[in-house]
């Protein structure tokens, strides 16, 4: 019996944290309840893929504090077109550390006006506690398989388009 009623609160709650979600957008925000900062428009969640050049990444967003601290930990690779798109809400000197990855990445930190600000070639796991950023602002941030940035020849400067 008491596991039955546990089961309905449990129910309850998600179709309550359901309904609250889809009236969260109707004002074409997506709420962050970690910052009392601007929202993000929902139109950033309709990004799926990042281009550069002639490559064309598809992406995971990480459009929130959680998703941000999480990134790509604990996976264990990423396909040679695959990335991982973090978003803040305001232009930074944003920082990245390797803590819980299992592979080497590439990271390029990317302004407002979608440029490449600067890149880390080759960020190893064992690098944490390490820290890595630019002292330049960036809003975007995107992490990719070590290896691609130079494959592809991106330098500090290149347009990044986002796309659906």
């Amino acid at each position: 019996m008491i596991k039955k009623i546990f089961a309905t609160i449990f129910k309850m709650t998600i179709l309550f944290l359901g309904c609250v979600t889809v009236f969260s957008f109707v004002d074409g925000t997506i709420p962050n309840p970690f910052l009392s900062k601007p929202s993000i428009p929902v139109l950033m969640s309709e990004v799926q893929k990042v281009k550069i050049r002639e490559a064309t990444f598809n992406v995971d967003i990480a459009i929130n504090e959680e998703s941000r601290a999480l990134g790509l930990s604990g996976r264990s690779y990423l396909s040679v077109l695959q990335g991982m798109l973090f978003v803040f809400e305001s232009s930074d000197a944003h920082l990245f550390w390797m803590k819980g990855m299992l592979f080497p990445i590439d990271i390029i930190w990317i302004d407002e006006n979608k440029q490449i600000m600067e890149i880390a070639e080759d960020v190893q796991p064992n690098s944490f506690p390490k820290q890595f950023g630019s002292n330049k602002k960036s809003l975007y941030v995107l992490e990719i398989p070590a290896g691609t940035a130079e494959r592809f020849n991106f330098k500090i400067g290149d347009t990044v388009e986002f796309l659906r």
